[in-house]
């Protein structure tokens, strides 16, 4: 009896750890820089893919996990995203001049963010 209860749980733990994927950025442009944050400047590095309308963005030495983009979009040298907090979205808009990316997050608990 217990070697087969022992045995369905080793199923399930199998499942569980190899039916999550984890987040991870593509090949492709990456863009870095820092969000002024409560905390202090924070480096950043994030993807766009504005085909699929998402993207990921890792704040490191905050965040130990990638976060979700979405309602990703670009018009002329502009770019609109939200960042999938925790405690609620941040909703950003961009420029882009180059390879840099200027722009404001707003997030309800945190008010204005600059990032570059």
């Amino acid at each position: 009896m217990h070697q087969q209860l022992f045995k369905y749980c080793g199923y399930i733990v199998f499942i569980l750890l190899f039916s999550c994927e984890a987040k991870a950025f593509q090949e492709g442009d990456k863009w870095e820089g820092i969000f002024d944050l409560s905390r202090g400047a924070q480096k950043a590095l994030a993807q766009f893919d504005f085909d699929a309308k998402s993207g990921l963005l890792v704040l490191p030495d905050l965040i130990p996990v990638p976060l979700t983009l979405t309602e990703v979009s670009q018009k002329s040298d502009s770019v609109f995203f939200t960042i999938g907090f925790r405690s609620g979205p941040g909703v950003c808009k961009a420029q882009i001049k180059g390879d840099s990316i200027k722009g404001i997050m707003y997030n309800q608990q945190s008010g204005d963010t600059p990032f570059w």
